[in-house]
This record gives C-alpha cells, sequence and structure tokens, in this order.
C-alpha cells in the first residue's frame, strides 16, 4: 500500500453566485491514490446542511417531550387507579 499526502490552498466558493468568499488550508491524505474517507462519501469541506440539523434538534426535543407527558400520565395512571 502506498500512502500519500497533499497540502495545499482551497478556494470556499458561494454556490448561489459563484464568488470566492475565501481560502482555507487543506491537508488531504490518500492510500493507494484513493483520498481517505472518500469511500464513504464524506468531505470535511461540505459543510453541515442547516434544515437537517434544524429537523433534528425538533425531532430530538419532541421526543423529550413525549417522554416528559408520559411519565407525568403514567403518574396520574399509577395514583389514580
Amino acid at each position: 500500500m502506498k500512502y500519500e499526502q497533499w497540502e495545499g490552498e482551497v478556494n470556499l466558493v458561494n454556490k448561489e453566485t459563484g464568488e470566492v468568499v475565501g481560502k482555507q488550508h487543506v491537508c488531504i491524505q490518500a492510500e493507494d491514490g484513493v483520498p481517505m474517507g472518500s469511500e464513504m462519501g464524506f468531505s470535511r469541506a461540505t459543510p453541515p446542511d442547516e434544515k437537517a440539523l434544524l429537523l433534528l434538534i425538533i425531532l430530538v426535543g419532541l421526543t423529550f417531550l413525549g417522554a416528559i407527558i408520559f411519565a407525568i400520565w403514567a403518574i396520574i395512571q399509577h395514583f389514580l387507579f
């Protein structure tokens, strides 16, 4: 197996306007010419999807809210019957 490493600067580009908004130093490590992590579709340059993160936060919040409501209901049922 052959391990390689590349370093350099990349432009950060706004997808909507196409303008360069900054630069970032990157370091890519590869095994036999294949960037490590690429087989899983992993890329550090990809920012997290804000809508997906918001949806995750909402779903986790609703789950906890449901658990609290169920616990209160169970306590009430225990003392009433």
